[in-house]
This record gives structure tokens, C-alpha cells and sequence, in this order.
């Protein structure tokens, strides 16, 4: 728990110092697409595509952001700072799984805050905590995945994988790709532990 603390302190503080000027971002175009739909309800916004994607995952986090923090653009872009924290906690985690050690994920993780992917998803409030949540359910799988693999996951592994599957597809349509990234790291890792 002591390390886990000091880990997203660390990153806590690379976020302020790197994105703190994204404080003052405002809305465009998407994000004023998103709220209007919003204002006809929360359900007409999850039960329809916006354009080309239907994220019903995604819309339903924006409703909550929108319901606690109202349609202040800095009430987003908080949100998506500390998204972009819990996502590289969780690349931390993965790291953990995967790499030799505590300081090498630390490191990891850093350089996934540092990563200009990021950069430019922080400055879009609204629209980069979708995608944000989407790659959170994306790392959580590979977690997950992991997990069912190695054992510490039994009987309930496979549908709980299945359910942040389902959530990261249906937060970002881009997030399929997860689907055959799970079965090889189900296949990888089963094959490295070996009988």
C-alpha cells in the first residue's frame, strides 16, 4: 500500500507539471455535440450514436461528469487529469505483471503520462476523458487477462474479463482491438508458466 501511494504520487506530480496549463482549455466542436445531446437526457445520449460511434459506456461517463460538475470545461478537464493518473497506475500494474520489478513499471508509467497520445487527448476536455476511460478498460483487461492466465483469477475470471471487454468496446469502438490482445496474452502467458 506504501508503494502503491508513493507511485501515484509520482505521477500526480509528472501530470500537474506536464498538462497544469491544460487547466485552461475550453471546449470545441465535439465536446459542444456531446452536451447537446446530454441535454435531452442522459438515456437519449447513451442510446444513440454520436456520428459514426455508439458509446453508450462513454456517454453514461459524461452524463456523471456533467450531473456532478455541471458543463464547466475545467470540471471535464480535472476529471481527465486524474484519468490520465489512473491510467498510468494501472500501466503501472500491468507493469508489475509483465516487467523486472517495481522501478522499471514506475518508470513505464511515467513515460505513458509523458507520451504526446496523451498530451493531445488532455486538452480535449469532455472528449479525452472518453478516451481516456477507453484505454482504462483496455488496461484493465490485459490485466485481467493476465490474472486469468496466471491463476490468481478462478471461476469468475473469464466473465469479469468479458465485462471490462464489453466496457472498453462500448467506450471507444477502437478499443476490438483488445479482444485478440487478450486471447494472446492468455495464450502467452499460460505458455511461459508451462507445466
Amino acid at each position: 500500500l506504501k508503494a502503491s501511494v508513493g507511485v501515484i504520487l509520482a505521477q500526480l506530480a509528472l501530470v500537474a507539471l506536464v498538462y497544469g496549463p491544460s487547466l485552461r482549455a475550453g471546449f470545441v466542436s465535439d465536446a459542444w455535440v456531446y452536451l447537446a445531446t446530454l441535454r435531452k437526457g442522459a438515456w437519449y445520449a447513451i442510446s444513440r450514436p454520436l456520428g459514426y460511434h455508439w458509446q453508450p459506456v462513454a456517454c453514461a461517463w459524461i452524463a456523471l461528469i456533467r450531473a456532478v460538475g455541471g458543463e464547466r470545461a475545467i470540471a471535464f478537464q480535472i476529471v481527465n487529469l486524474l484519468q490520465l493518473v489512473a491510467f498510468a497506475f494501472l500501466a503501472y500494474l500491468l507493469g508489475r505483471r509483465l516487467l523486472f520489478g517495481a522501478r522499471t513499471s514506475l518508470l513505464a508509467s511515467l513515460l505513458v503520462i509523458a507520451s504526446a497520445a496523451h498530451f493531445e487527448a488532455s486538452y480535449w476536455p469532455l472528449a479525452g476523458n472518453m478516451h481516456l476511460l477507453a484505454a482504462q478498460f483496455y488496461l484493465v483487461s490485459l490485466i485481467v487477462a493476465h490474472d486469468v492466465a496466471s491463476g490468481p483469477l478462478l471461476r469468475g475470471g473469464p466473465w469479469l474479463l468479458a465485462l471490462a471487454l464489453l466496457a472498453a468496446v462500448f467506450s471507444h469502438p477502437a478499443m476490438t482491438t483488445a479482444i485478440p490482445v487478450c486471447g494472446l496474452v492468455i495464450v502467452l502467458v499460460r505458455r511461459r508458466q508451462g507445466p
